[in-house]
């Protein structure tokens, strides 16, 4: 089915809107925070890592319950609420930041990023329920390059907001965000029942989530895989605290030129994503991932060098948009190796030990680079985790390399 027919259905219409909104709320929020830490403790990695450390927290605690709940409640009364309880909790954002002691701020971090835990299990349940089987995967399709369009989008409109009208004025625009999003939920006349599961208690789930580490554990394809999550999320966590605070010292803007990489960077996740649908599946997906690894890691370089020594802006756009296009078939070539490789009857719970995987590896990568750079420079500690993903990508094909010819001896 085209996009164009999907969005003359009006169910799907007003889901797609809302998710538009959302997005927006949600990259604005996330510029705000960085604003809040950059005003109050500029130049400190620990302090955003800190606040970062917030966001992650509540998927730890509340993504395994919100699972559970979004099959016995409302999807589109808990997106709703969701919406709304999050634009209260943005609202009080300026308040709380004014406040000697970040505790405040912290709750609220917690609170928002809880929720949202909600929010989107709950959205991506209820759109089967509003289009027909076949056009599930293209209304898959026009969602995810509409929401990474959506997201970069907002990133540069909310680094532009937040460094032209201050926090409390985009604190009240990512509000009205939430709100809108909610309106249009509450637009979809369609109420799907809920799917009819039992109750869940706790030692049942942790049953299912030790499972899913146990098999990981045994089977070299999803070991492979947790590996690789292990050390792309850990480094993530690293760039995120530690590029954020270089490019705010090296360029001169809280969260302009934050917004203005984030959409280079999503020009080249678009590109390698549809490159990748175009010729990745000829190609052995381990290599590929560790090639994009290797690579991955000499952009990061190259980022630090131009931004951070050189201070230029034309070399931050390049690199992000290579960076892109690098880290993109990563996830796909990921996920894709699950679907093949995993029973159907594991996937779930092979997915919860792998976001459960990527949450605490996010968190390790966050202080540990946040200590570093206090220590050293930013710069100096993202030249330490490009070498580390350089050194990482060209072991692993080294590696792979000897195994294959090792097997083909063994053949002849």
């Amino acid at each position: 089915m085209a996009f164009r027919a999907l969005l003359a259905q009006r169910e799907f219409r007003w889901l797609w809107i809302g998710q538009i909104f959302s997005q927006l709320g949600d990259r604005l929020t996330q510029m705000i925070l960085i604003a809040v830490v950059g005003t109050r403790f500029p130049g400190s990695t620990v302090a955003l890592a800190g606040v970062m450390t917030w966001t992650i927290v509540p998927a730890f605690v509340v993504s395994p319950l919100a699972g559970a709940a979004v099959d016995r409640w409302d999807r589109r009364r808990m997106m709703a609420t969701s919406d709304v309880i999050r634009s209260v909790c943005v609202l009080a954002l300026p308040m709380a930041a004014l406040r000697p002691s970040m505790a405040p701020t912290h709750l609220l971090i917690v609170l928002l990023f809880a929720i949202a835990c909600f929010f989107i299990p709950a959205r991506l349940a209820l759109m089967p329920a509003l289009v027909p089987p076949r056009a599930l995967v293209a209304a898959n399709s026009l969602m995810t390059t509409s929401g990474m369009i959506g997201a970069t989008t907002s990133m540069l409109l909310g680094g532009l907001l937040v460094e032209q009208v201050g926090v409390p004025a985009s604190c009240a625009i990512a509000a009205a965000a939430y709100l809108a999003s909610a309106g249009c939920v509450l637009a979809i006349r369609h109420r799907a029942p809920p799917a009819a599961a039992p109750a869940l208690h706790p030692a049942a789930l942790w049953r299912e989530i030790v499972e899913g580490f146990r098999y990981c554990w045994r089977q070299a394809p999803a070991r492979f895989v947790l590996n690789v999550l292990f050390l792309l999320m850990a480094a993530s966590g690293a760039i995120f605290v530690v590029a954020t605070v270089m490019v705010q010292q090296a360029l001169g803007s809280v969260t302009r030129d934050l917004g203005v990489f984030s959409v280079t960077l999503g020009a080249g996740l678009f590109l390698g994503t549809v490159g990748y649908g175009r010729f990745g599946a000829r190609w052995d997906r381990r290599r590929l991932i560790l090639g994009c690894v290797l690579v991955c890691g000499i952009c990061l370089g190259t980022f630090t060098w131009g931004v951070g020594v050189q201070r230029s802006w034309l070399a931050g756009w390049l690199v992000t948009a290579c960076l892109g296009v690098a880290v993109a078939p990563i996830g796909a070539a990921i996920n894709t190796m699950i679907h093949e490789l995993v029973h159907g009857r594991l996937q779930g719970r092979v997915f919860s030990a792998m976001g459960i995987v990527m949450n605490a590896a996010m968190l390790l990568g966050l202080w540990v680079a946040g200590l570093a750079a206090e220590r050293i420079t930013p710069a100096q500690t993202l030249v330490i985790v490009s070498g580390l993903l350089v050194a990482a990508g060209a072991a692993g094909i080294v590696m792979r390399a000897r195994r294959s010819s090792w097997r083909a001896r063994l053949m002849v």
